[in-house]
């Protein structure tokens, strides 16, 4: 008789804490501290201690089969692996959730999907790219599939076209400086000069500035020694050109160029130098001639021959400058 009671106690102490405490209440507090972490508008603030914890908490949940805690986790909007992991095994489900999130913070998760600055390994790239290739038309999530493919080729460039020759670029930054050079010359609907034809002789200068849009000035000279001159400009999201014209330059003004080049000794220019800073601006200039393919890559070169050279083809293209844009 007394286990019998003890029993019933027990068993009304049990179902009055699964009463106070129900399942799921480690979920909706985990929501409820994110929620109180954005409001707060800073990362760093009380509010937001414990903010990783309960994004764990929320993750596992979404894992374990629970969708409702997406809209959640979307608005932390820098959970990159988790959302390539995600759009890779739910596609519909992943788009569907973020096509409702604001403009902005769709933009922000795509960004983070696609790995920012430093891009994706080739394995997880193929995984989300293949998951928003198979999005059909007609579904209800294809623009947005189509928005976040576009963001994620953008990051990845250099694992969607081969820009240089192996080994281009040499020290601890090689393979960052590759990805970065191909998201810009990407950005601007540039295409790779390498390999380069045996009758083909082209110089293209690529201009990347801390504060300013990126440029690309190209010169393809043609048969009777004239040749045309594209220059490219894309806005500071890298998503659009502002200026996409090409012009016709005299044999007279190749001949310059290619003069002032040699001169220059580019040809025999070693591709990198160690020097570089925080801000100013990286100059590359890429040249083919003979079948032969050359980059050289320099920061803040304005004063020196090779700037001089390279900012002969910005000068030929009518580029608009002022003085805060030269360096």
């Amino acid at each position: 008789m007394r286990s019998t009671v003890v029993l019933i106690v027990c068993a009304v102490v049990f179902s009055q804490a699964m009463s106070a405490n129900p399942p799921d209440s480690k979920r909706e507090k985990a929501i409820a501290r994110l929620d109180a972490c954005q409001q707060s508008g800073n990362v760093n603030s009380r509010a937001c201690r414990g903010s990783k914890a309960a994004t764990e908490v929320l993750m596992e949940s979404y894992r374990q089969g629970d969708k409702s805690v997406l809209p959640a986790l979307l608005r932390v909007g820098y959970l990159g692996g988790f959302y390539g992991e995600s759009v890779a095994s739910d596609p519909e489900g992943f788009l569907t959730e973020l096509v409702m999130e604001p403009e902005s913070l769709q933009e922000s998760v795509a960004q983070s999907m696609a790995g920012g600055m430093f891009g994706l390994p080739r394995s997880r790239f193929d995984a989300i790219r293949t998951a928003l290739t198979r999005i059909p038309e007609q579904s209800a999530s294809h623009g947005e599939a189509q928005r976040c493919l576009k963001i994620l080729d953008a990051a990845n460039a250099a694992l969607l076209a081969n820009y240089f020759p192996p080994h281009t670029f040499s020290g601890a930054a090689a393979e960052f400086t590759e990805r970065w050079y191909a998201r810009e010359l990407y950005a601007l609907a540039e295409r790779p000069l390498w390999p380069a034809p045996v009758n083909d002789v082209v110089y293209r200068f690529t201009w990347l500035r801390s504060f300013n849009e990126p440029v690309a000035v190209t010169l393809t000279s043609l048969a009777d020694g004239s040749g045309q001159l594209r220059l490219r400009v894309t806005d500071h999201s890298r998503q659009h050109l502002t200026v996409d014209r090409t012009i016709a330059v005299t044999a007279e003004q190749v001949a310059t160029v290619a003069e002032i080049i040699d001169q220059a000794q580019f040809w025999r220019m070693p591709t990198q130098q160690p020097d570089h800073g925080l801000d100013g601006s990286e100059w590359i200039l890429e040249g083919t001639k003979s079948g032969n393919y050359h980059i050289v890559t320099r920061w803040c070169a304005g004063k020196t021959p090779f700037g001089k050279a390279a900012f002969n083809l910005i000068s030929l293209s009518g580029y608009e400058l002022t003085a805060d844009k030269i360096y």
